[in-house]
């Protein structure tokens, strides 16, 4: 016994090191919003566009905020604006720049801010690609679920390492299936081949590349909003065309999306939250076509070779 516990103890600081790690960013607060909207003497005449569908509901503390876009003319600006209408923030975009930075504090308790843009059409056109929010001296609801469920998953991992290693008896008893030695090679070698496919996900380029990425990352934030209102199952996504609802799931499935929903309800970045079911997505899809050629093969080489080829 005294054995096991000093092979146990490595494993238990390597346990508290990752929690520790896990919650490093717990006071660390992120919201982002892609508008990728052009304003044009055109099209658009001389005043302020809200452009956010919903508020942004932020507790006392201090903020930093990014703007990203082509601010090629003069005159342009940004804003926060309260439900009353009153201007929290206001910032004048840099002439000919692609991005600008602010920092801004909160106090009073939480306010209800909307973001919205100062066009005048008597400079050039303004693009305004990404409205980024954050902050690193705030703790948030979401965030303590976040952390949560990862410092739950990384614990459960640990208890069962530590079964697996030290405990066989009892691990074969609890996972009679998963215990066997033909079982334990499969699963280890769709978890490789899932991480090996998965990787290009989890790039931070990789994603902006699609055309309809930004379409379907508001799709599942859309979900996010609807389950938050208590809708269940998701048929009209809220969030969309200022609140009033779109039926993108009447042609577009959501039964499967509600995954990464429920991870944005659990206050896993919109991002974060597609590349964790994309590798779900991953690790199913190889473990049935593993499955799928073993029982009309009969051999377990055909079986990994097809997974490895798929």
């Amino acid at each position: 016994m005294k054995k096991k516990f000093f092979g146990i103890l490595p494993v238990i600081v390597l346990l508290c090191a990752a929690l520790a790690f896990i919650n490093r960013d717990l006071y660390h607060f992120e919201q982002t919003f892609v508008y990728k909207r052009t304003f044009s003497s055109d099209i658009d005449t001389k005043g302020d566009y809200i452009l956010s569908t919903e508020q942004l509901a932020l507790k006392p503390g201090t903020y930093r905020l990014r703007i990203e876009g082509a601010f090629r003319g003069y005159g342009n600006g940004f804003f926060l604006v309260d439900p009353a209408g009153e201007n929290y923030f206001f910032s004048e975009f840099p002439a000919k720049g692609t991005e600008l930075e602010e920092e801004f504090t909160v106090s009073g308790g939480t306010k209800q801010l909307r973001f919205g843009v100062s066009y005048d059409p008597g400079s050039e056109e303004l693009e305004v690609d990404r409205f980024l929010i954050t902050s690193d001296n705030v703790l948030y609801r979401q965030s303590l679920y976040k952390h949560a469920v990862l410092s739950g998953l990384t614990v459960l991992l640990a208890i069962i390492l530590i079964l697996r290693i030290f405990f066989p008896g009892k691990y074969a008893g609890l996972f009679p299936h998963l215990a066997k030695p033909e079982n334990e090679r499969m699963l280890l070698f769709l978890l490789f081949l899932t991480l090996f496919t998965a990787a290009p996900f989890y790039r931070s380029d990789t994603f902006v590349n699609g055309d309809d990425f930004y379409y379907h990352m508001h799709h599942i934030r859309g979900i996010a909003a609807s389950l938050k209102a208590g809708h269940f199952p998701v048929r009209i996504l809220l969030e969309w065309l200022e609140n009033y609802g779109y039926g993108s799931g009447f042609y577009y499935p959501n039964l499967f999306l509600t995954i990464p929903g429920i991870l944005i309800l659990l206050g896993f970045h919109p991002i974060a939250s597609y590349e964790i079911f994309v590798s779900v997505c991953t690790f199913f899809s190889l473990l049935t076509m593993f499955l799928t050629v073993r029982n009309i093969s009969k051999t377990e080489t055909a079986a990994y070779a097809s997974a490895a080829l798929y």
